[in-house]
């Protein structure tokens, strides 16, 4: 009777493996989210996850804020932007669609259009892009934790061998490392040829490390292009000139965003008589204050030891 007994039995009811279609959305719904709340909005006759989600993750950089009359109230629609002006960005018509109602209306005497930026960019694609680089670097980094523990590949001679080799690397996944299987199964496993493995060179145990490096500077870019400058906790010297160096950019792309949701706002307001207003949000500036707190520690820290 194979010591995996109670691992069989367990391993219907549990998920073990991280595959990249479930890292992905893990990411993907992380990232989302911090988009999704960098601003405050108050006083809309709507909730602000709606707004922000039609016009960050699923529009085309910008979307519509309406009167639906079929609908009896004011709601945030997807739609196209269309119109000849004297540029190219610059429409007069809004076409919208929902499930219950559609319709067209003239922007800025209908229609309230919303920009997420400057240059009309969803911010979809750029989520997507870290989600997709975040979850590639979580997967690297389970399968090094897991392959650290062996020492080579075990190879097969027959289906049965195959079979208790397959026991063996999952029990492996799951932290099982010093007990394989009883003496009936492992003479199963080692046959009258004996068991072969092949070498294999994994990574030493340092490079676990930089595989969460990795994963921590991905993490930190991404917080860094949506306005949010977060410091880590690394050996190397930090110095807070450096850290301040780029942060005009990652600001410019705040101010950016912000700038284009406050006209938005006040277009809310003269064409529906509401109060409306938008801020970034005050957590935004809780971790930036941290980072720039623990640039200057780090900072200190480094002249003390000169």
């Amino acid at each position: 009777m194979s010591v995996f007994n109670d691992y069989n039995l367990i391993k219907p009811f549990k998920k073990r493996k991280l595959n990249y279609a479930t890292a992905y959305r893990l990411w993907y719904e992380r990232l989302a989210d911090k988009v999704l709340n960098l601003f405050t909005w108050s006083n809309l006759p709507f909730e602000q996850r709606e707004l922000e989600i039609r016009l960050q993750l699923f529009g085309n950089g910008y979307t519509g804020v309406l009167n639906a009359t079929r609908l009896d109230k004011i709601i945030v629609a997807n739609g196209a932007a269309s119109g000849v002006t004297e540029y190219p960005d610059k429409w007069v018509t809004y076409t919208w669609n929902t499930p219950l109602a559609s319709g067209q209306g003239k922007i800025g005497e209908e229609v309230a259009l919303i920009y997420n930026n400057s240059l009309h960019i969803p911010t979809r694609r750029f989520v997507q892009r870290y989600a997709h680089l975040l979850a590639h670097a979580e997967l690297s980094l389970q399968a090094i934790l897991i392959n650290s523990r062996a020492t080579g590949i075990l190879a097969a001679k027959d289906e049965k061998q195959k079979q208790d080799i397959d026991a063996f690397y999952s029990a492996l996944e799951d932290g099982r490392t010093m007990a394989i299987v009883d003496d009936d199964g492992l003479a199963s496993v080692i046959g009258s040829e004996g068991l072969r493995m092949v070498s294999t060179a994994y990574p030493a145990p340092h490079t676990i490390i930089d595989f969460w490096q990795i994963r921590q500077n991905l993490y930190k870019e991404f917080l860094a292009e949506i306005g949010i400058s977060k410091s880590t906790d690394k050996k190397e010297r930090l110095i807070t000139d450096e850290v301040k160096q780029d942060e005009p950019m990652y600001q410019y792309s705040l101010d950016d965003m912000l700038a284009c949701r406050k006209t938005g706002a006040d277009e809310i307001n003269r064409l529906f008589g509401l109060d409306v207003t938008v801020d970034i949000n005050p957590a935004v500036f809780a971790a930036n204050e941290e980072s720039e707190e623990l640039a200057n520690a780090n900072n200190i820290r480094v002249r003390n030891l000169e």
